[in-house]
């Protein structure tokens, strides 16, 4: 736990969510939840506690059954980045030999998608019958992973489990536990717990967002009054949050401040959408 609470601290510090956007007006908006992993890896501090919490998640997995043989990284065409940092360490503290995957369309032949150590040049990396735990940063639709999972099944091996820090659609993860018979399965965030910690904001298929945002943007409000009430209530909101953090006695900079901006927005729109739109609308279509 005390791993986790230093992540979600780099993730106020650190701009990992980028073009995340506090304001009601663009909620829903794309690129609200681009989660860059690198920006944790690259930091020594971040970096030492996604590895401590990684090794937790393995350890937890093995408590509950898998087994494996090997770890599998997935290599990015933009070059290495993502988890595969974490691979040589995690190697040498579990004694597991690594497997680079390179589910890369352009790359037509499984044997130059597999890198890893081998005796000789007639071998694969990957052996039948091996047993992978195949370790990524980001789930979006799952469909890497599973390009992933199809290559090593073509080795006639078997990926165990899977660990990803970062998972959008838990759809994903139960699509690929029913068509590729992953039982195991870990995740440090997913995304309803970063929209609940205000990290980013609730996307169209959450919340009544993206359309709703857009007729009252665009219908209701002039572009002068929006940022007329974008000024109002973020300044509200500033005094507010100041107000409790010096009544808690609690220190915090900007970016955790723009945190609890977030939640309020979620929150408020998830639970007072409708009744939200007529308040404003009364208050500024004056």
């Amino acid at each position: 736990m005390e791993n986790k609470e230093k992540l979600v601290k780099a993730l106020y510090k650190y701009p990992v969510i980028v073009s995340k956007n506090i304001s009601v007006y663009h909620a829903g908006a794309a690129g609200t939840d681009f989660f860059d992993a690198d920006r944790l890896i690259c930091d020594p501090e971040s970096q030492k506690a996604l590895l401590e919490e990684t090794k937790a998640k393995i350890k937890l997995l093995q408590e509950k059954g898998m087994s494996f043989d090997k770890i599998a990284f997935l290599d990015k065409e933009s070059g290495p980045v993502g988890t595969i940092l974490l691979a040589s360490t995690l190697s040498q503290h579990f004694q597991k030999k690594i497997i680079i995957l390179r589910p890369w369309r352009k790359l037509k032949l499984d044997h130059i998608k597999v890198k890893g150590w081998i005796e000789n040049v007639n071998e694969d990396p990957i052996k039948p019958n091996d047993t992978i735990l195949l370790i990524d940063d980001v789930i979006t639709t799952g469909a890497t992973q599973k390009d992933a999972i199809d290559i090593v099944e073509r080795h006639r091996a078997k990926v165990t489990g899977i660990i990803c820090i970062f998972v959008r659609d838990t759809k994903a993860i139960e699509n690929l536990k029913i068509e590729k018979k992953i039982e195991y399965f870990e995740t440090i965030w997913d995304y309803d717990e970063l929209v609940y910690r205000g990290l980013i904001l609730a996307q169209p298929d959450k919340l009544l967002a993206e359309d709703f945002v857009k007729e009252f943007a665009n219908r209701i409000l002039s572009k002068r009054k929006v940022r007329q009430a974008e000024k109002k209530i973020n300044a509200r909101l500033d005094k507010m949050i100041s107000s409790l953090l010096e009544e808690e006695n609690i220190s915090a900079d900007e970016n955790v401040k723009l945190g609890l901006k977030n939640l309020f927005f979620n929150d408020l729109l998830y639970f007072y959408g409708e009744k939200l739109v007529k308040n404003i609308k009364k208050q500024y279509e004056r």
